[in-house]
């Protein structure tokens, strides 16, 4: 049986991968991790460090891969992440 992995302790390896430019690899990570460590504030801060590394579509993808399974205020949320909202 695997460790249980944390929202938390994900964000902290998605971030650590993004600054060493392996975006496509963090989102490989995200899509592949534990449901149960899988919350929009994880996914919000995967979209962030795209943008931040200027990889804008593929920070649109995992904005689109993310929107169905998530409640709509959360979506609107990330929709706001983006610029899209001001």
């Amino acid at each position: 049986m695997r460790p249980h992995l944390h929202p938390y302790d994900l964000s902290k390896r998605l971030i650590a991968l993004c600054d060493r430019g392996e975006v496509d690899l963090a989102v490989t990570t995200l899509q592949s991790a534990p449901r149960n460590a899988q919350n929009i504030k994880v996914w919000n801060t995967l979209i962030q460090q795209c943008m931040g590394a200027k990889k804008y579509r593929v920070a649109y993808s995992v904005f689109t891969d993310v929107r169905l399974p998530f409640h709509f205020a959360s979506y609107l949320h990330l929709y706001y992440s983006l610029g899209g909202g001001g």
